[in-house]
């Protein structure tokens, strides 16, 4: 079984914010979602960039506590791994075999790296269409697996 091990964490308006607002009310909403964290007795270590907060953790109710901070649109329990297409197709594969769908599609999203977002679907589609003999559905899938890539790592997550 695939655990977690960060929270993506997206907001709202503050993505529209000159750069000096935007920094502060990032740093007020870290600071509000450390607070939730610990006032549970959660273990993480949070990270800011490229218009996310990244909450590394193993605890499986981090993505809960999150999602009820002001401020916070969702909040996505993910994995990380190496951002090279064939470590993200690996890691899409072990989330397709665990929930067997009959059709998926792949939503991916990048910054910073050297492939599209074309490729990004391409490759990881065909690996886990080969993997799982399950069919893309890009319209209903009964399974979204989601890849945000950056420079140096990869989130998947399906919700």
């Amino acid at each position: 079984m695939i655990s977690q091990d960060v929270v993506l964490v997206r907001y709202g308006e503050i993505t529209l914010k000159d750069s000096w607002t935007r920094n502060s009310w990032e740093r007020i909403l870290a600071g509000n979602i450390a607070f939730y964290l610990q006032k549970a007795g959660v273990e993480y270590k949070a990270e800011r960039g490229e218009g996310r907060i990244f909450v590394f953790t193993s605890d499986p109710r981090a993505s809960e506590i999150i999602s009820r901070v002001f401020g916070v649109v969702s909040a996505s329990p993910a994995f990380s791994v190496p951002s090279h297409l064939e470590e993200i197709s690996r890691a899409a594969v072990a989330l397709a075999e665990e929930a067997r769908p009959e059709s998926f599609a792949i939503r991916p999203r990048r910054s910073g790296v050297s492939f599209s977002s074309e490729q990004i679907g391409r490759v990881v589609g065909e690996a886990v269409r080969v993997a799982t003999n399950s069919r893309v559905d890009l319209d209903r899938p009964e399974m979204e697996i989601f890849v945000e890539a950056r420079r140096e790592r990869s989130f998947l997550f399906t919700q």
